[in-house]
């Protein structure tokens, strides 16, 4: 390596040791804390919280509205690799669990994210730690240790400046002695916020002085710098330079290096992960009169002294993750859960008080069998519980298999609507039938005819069946927050119960491996759930008994099928480019302004010219051709402009609206009654494609020939598709038309 680029890169490291402040004296940081005295005094979960915050938030569409979405777990220290997608309910309920607890400036209860398998309570702790990684990292996050330095005696000095001193050493603060002058330095395994060599009785007072400049921070708890403690080895070491300095307190605090420290799982530092079989505590090992031992005063030879091994003091003044915590034997529970209240563990003879966010993932059936138990009430108190449910909202399904094929992709083309398809399937699993009992008497039966696939589409995108009037379609939406907030106090949730991530990736997986080097056509998806569903013996989910078409496998695999021939329809009909799509979104756009100007009685004014024109009632009437009007036609028309009105309210920022997307179901009703008088010259051209390269294609009649390879090719540049796939899927979607 050329030598300029080695200084380059020694110049680099020593600015950003310098930027960082990793070292301090003890004077350092009191000047620090009287500028802002609660980042250097915060406890762990003031600190997750801080980190939660830095990440800020964002608004999110969710079942029945816009939802908060905080970025931490959005994995922005990772690039957004591994980011949580959806969840922002167990989002919301997890950090409102850190954010009440850092108000009182300690958590004394387990948080437990609980749920069933794969529905992603360990990801959402992991980007939590991963946050506060990057937290740490910054200047705002700084978090220090305590160190204690001793410094080699003068050459006249016969005992390394403690009793029997000839020359008295004035030196302020041994903190940044310079490597050959260090005899000893005693490392803190439990990172003992420095500030705690501060006496507890002058703690107040001293916090009350940094106050009174800067008075905003009294909303802030405290109380972690008011009553934390030394451990026992800093408590030692403390005691015995107070006695040999005669009291002298400033000499005691020469010996304090102030360290920064980082959180990082890898190397389990305020960040750990405790798996099932390990045994989460602390060990003890003494320090051994040789070595560092060596180089300490005359007077710490008399004392034990000890390090302090294991999960609970890695993770001191950090968070510790159980996973599977009720895997481990109910005594384990009951001691974690006894520390995690008292704050406290011991250790051999000593006592260690202990500054841990401690959380937990429990999976939903061991939960179960945990409740039965005579010791739960008492756990109950100690635990702050988290559900996490599967995933129901369409989008953010399709999100997380589009991952996967992403990585499948690099193997062979992915044809379009496979993540969509698999989504869609495993969406319907989860779902439950609304129970008539639990609405007015009006919306019994409006909500318990729901099909799955209508109750998908419901909390997709608001989206009513066609097959209801303008009243019901009204009252269905209106009742949609309490249809997906249904089950929420029932043991059996919805979103407990379903095909989990792994189980579709499985599906997704198998079907890859038979593609043989070619494309992952949509045939190949369709065979690999149905033979997942064949495995009722290995799936849980299949073996809940079905209540209509709600969990039944079958019916549940053929509303999938019908989607996805529906989607491929719309693609041929797109690829057919018999209306532009630009002529689609110029006449909604166009209907929904005149729609506004009716209902308000106002003339149309057109945003290019600024001129104002009458209401097209024509082009009204022309439009609702096309989409689903059951009823008057006015009580259809004041129910668009309502629900205009409540998007505008939920999405602020978004100006001018786009009407497509706050009626995506009116569009694409609008688009399939458009081709439904078409649907024999769209079933023409599909055989016409099957025939694609062979002598029948070449026979076939120009116009014919000429409308198919129009097609073919927008199946390839606009719709995604391979030659392969483009004929695999036109196939299957005539099969379901046939079958």
């Amino acid at each position: 390596m050329h030598h300029g680029s080695i200084d380059l890169i020694g110049a680099s490291v020593a600015d950003r040791y310098a930027a960082d402040r990793r070292l301090l004296a003890f004077g350092d940081l009191v000047v620090a804390f009287h500028d802002d005295p609660y980042p250097l005094a915060r406890s762990a979960v003031q600190l997750l919280r801080d980190a939660i915050r830095h990440f800020g938030t964002t608004r999110v569409d969710g079942i029945g509205g816009t939802v908060t979405r905080w970025k931490i777990f959005d994995a922005a220290g990772a690039d957004g690799e591994g980011a949580v997608i959806g969840q922002e309910g167990p989002q919301q309920a997890l950090v409102e669990a850190i954010d009440a607890a850092a108000r009182e400036g300690r958590l004394d209860r387990m948080i437990v994210l609980h749920g069933p398998n794969g529905s992603g309570k360990s990801s959402l702790i992991e980007r939590l730690l991963l946050g506060l990684e990057v937290y740490t990292h910054t200047a705002e996050g700084a978090v220090y240790a305590l160190r204690w330095v001793f410094p080699k005696a003068p050459p006249e000095s016969a005992s390394l400046g403690f009793g029997g001193v000839k020359k008295e050493d004035d030196r302020v603060s041994y903190a940044m002695l310079p490597a050959e002058e260090v005899a000893g330095r005693i490392v803190c395994e439990m990172r003992c916020n420095p500030l705690w060599v501060i006496p507890d009785s002058e703690r107040s007072r001293f916090l009350e002085a940094a106050l009174a400049r800067l008075p905003a921070r009294r909303n802030e708890s405290f109380r972690e710098l008011l009553v934390g403690n030394l451990c026992p080895k800093c408590k030692a070491i403390y005691e015995g330079l107070l006695a040999a300095n005669h009291g002298d307190w400033h000499k005691v605090v020469r010996h304090v290096q102030v360290e920064r420290i980082y959180a990082s799982r890898r190397y389990r530092s305020l960040a750990v992960v405790t798996q099932p079989q390990g045994t989460p505590d602390a060990a003890l090992q003494p320090i051994s009169g040789g070595g560092l031992g060596a180089g300490l005063p005359a007077f710490l030879h008399a004392t034990t002294l000890h390090d302090v091994l294991g999960d609970l003091p890695d993770a001191n003044r950090g968070v510790l993750e159980f996973s599977d915590f009720l895997k481990r034997s109910l005594e384990m529970s009951k001691y974690l859960l006894q520390t995690t209240e008292r704050g406290f563990v011991t250790v051999g003879n000593l006592l260690l008080d202990l500054d841990i966010v401690f959380t937990a993932t429990v999976n939903e059936r061991h939960l179960d069998a945990f409740r039965q138990t005579a010791d739960f009430p008492s756990f109950q108190g100690r635990m702050q519980f988290v559900r996490v449910p599967y995933m129901r909202e369409l989008a953010k399904e399709v999100r997380v298999y589009e991952r996967v094929c992403t990585e499948l992709a690099r193997g062979g083309h992915v044809a379009p609507h496979v993540p969509g398809t698999l989504a869609f399937f495993a969406v319907l699993t989860r779902l439950e039938r609304p129970v008539r009992e639990h609405y007015e008497s009006r919306a019994r039966g409006l909500v318990h005819d729901l099909t799955p696939r209508e109750k998908a589409w419901l909390y997709a995108e608001g989206r009513v069946p066609e097959r209801l009037d303008a009243d019901d379609a009204r009252e269905l939406r209106r009742l949609l927050p309490q249809i997906r907030d249904e089950h929420g106090a029932e043991s059996v949730y919805e979103g407990r119960v379903g095909a989990s991530v792994r189980d579709i990736r499985e599906a997704l997986l198998r079907a890859s491996s038979r593609r043989d080097g070619g494309c992952l056509a949509p045939s190949l998806v369709v065979d690999a759930l149905a033979e997942l569903i064949g495995q009722k013996q290995t799936y849980r989910f299949l073996q809940v008994e079905a209540d209509g078409e709600y969990h039944d496998a079958q019916a549940l695999l053929k509303a999938t099928v019908e989607e996805l021939g529906d989607g491929i329809v719309r693609d041929v009909q797109d690829a057919m480019e018999v209306v532009e799509q630009s002529e689609y979104d110029r006449r909604f756009q166009a209907y929904f302004q005149n729609l506004i100007a009716h209902v308000r009685k106002e003339n149309v004014r057109d945003a290019a010219t600024g001129r104002s024109s009458p209401v097209d009632a024509a082009l009204l009437e022309a439009v609702e051709k096309f989409l689903p009007v059951n009823g008057p036609a006015e009580a259809f028309r004041s129910s668009l402009v309502s629900r205009i009105g409540a998007f505008a309210v939920d999405h602020p920022t978004e100006r001018p609206l786009d009407f497509r997307r706050v009626f995506p179901d009116l569009y694409r009703a609008m688009v399939r009654a458009f081709f439904a008088d078409r649907r024999e010259a769209v079933t023409r051209v599909q055989r016409h494609l099957l025939l694609w390269g062979s002598p029948d294609f070449a026979a076939l009649p120009e116009p014919d020939r000429a409308r198919a390879e129009t097609t073919f090719k927008g199946l390839q540049s606009r719709g995604g598709y391979c030659p392969s796939c483009a004929r695999d899927a036109v196939d299957f979607a005539l099969r379901i038309v046939a079958g």
